[in-house]
């Protein structure tokens, strides 16, 4: 009896162990909580949003400066704008963007976005109080 003790004891604690790592390994979260570590597939969705935000203004700032809705130096001091989010996003861009960068970046198209929604609904008014709209 005694023998069958010794060898149930070594045999049950490395049964016991071999239970729980498979619990401790799915315990692990892939839920990418680090954004760097999330499907590739997610970090090229938003580098596509972004390309197509900074697009999409600079088009918007060509038309509105073409259309004569937005002053010549109102359009180099926008584009100025955007070019530097464009050079801080490829500064981030280095390491790989996560959630929080993405945020930030959002913020800044936004920023140049509404700056340029504000002037141009002051060149409309401008133009409205000064008679050239009718």
């Amino acid at each position: 009896m005694s023998k069958m003790k010794s060898f149930m004891i070594p045999v049950m604690a490395i049964a016991a162990l071999a239970g729980a790592v498979p619990t401790v390994a799915s315990a692990q979260s892939y839920g990418a909580h680090d954004y760097r570590h999330a499907p590739s597939y997610e970090r090229q969705q938003d580098r596509r949003e972004l390309r197509y935000r900074k697009v999409e203004l600079d088009r918007r700032i060509d038309r509105a400066r073409d259309s004569r809705r937005l002053d010549r130096d109102d359009a180099i001091s926008l584009k100025r704008e955007l070019q530097n989010v464009v050079r801080m996003e490829h500064g981030m861009m280095r390491g790989g963007l996560d959630r929080r960068e993405i945020r930030t970046l959002d913020r800044q198209y936004d920023r140049v976005e509404q700056r340029l929604e504000r002037k141009l609904r002051q060149e409309y008014r401008r133009d409205y109080n000064n008679g050239y709209r009718h």
